[in-house]
């Protein structure tokens, strides 16, 4: 069976500053978010808004999966996650749970704000 591709695009995370240092995921800004709540062993689909998004995923209190063309991802509780995912993603939970998206805006799409603006 083949490996699928990965249709990851340049600048999915954000890029380091003049001296070299990381900047931080927290400071790229949220464009999109979801909160579900789910019962033990349920799967619900979620429709995120680009085809490739840089997304934090969170559970609150269960471990479960999160499913979507090409592979899958096991989540824990109480972790946070940061993870490019494609468009349509499924959530299955063990135990009863809520769960969080927040879709980033990618740091390049963030270096040239206010460029624009007249004075």
């Amino acid at each position: 069976m083949p490996v699928p591709s990965n249709p990851v695009p340049d600048e999915v995370y954000p890029s380091s500053s003049q001296d070299g240092q990381a900047i931080p995921l927290a400071v790229v800004r949220p464009l999109w978010s979801f909160e579900g709540e789910l019962a033990a062993g349920a799967t619900v689909g979620v429709e995120l808004p680009l085809d490739v998004n840089l997304v934090s995923f969170y559970s609150e209190s269960s471990r479960g999966t999160l499913s979507f063309e090409g592979g899958s991802f096991i989540f824990l509780p109480g972790v946070m996650y940061e993870l490019a995912l494609p468009k349509e993603v499924s959530v299955t939970v063990r135990a009863d749970s809520e769960f969080f998206f927040n879709v980033l805006v990618k740091w390049g799409q963030l270096r040239n704000e206010g460029a624009y603006y007249a004075s």
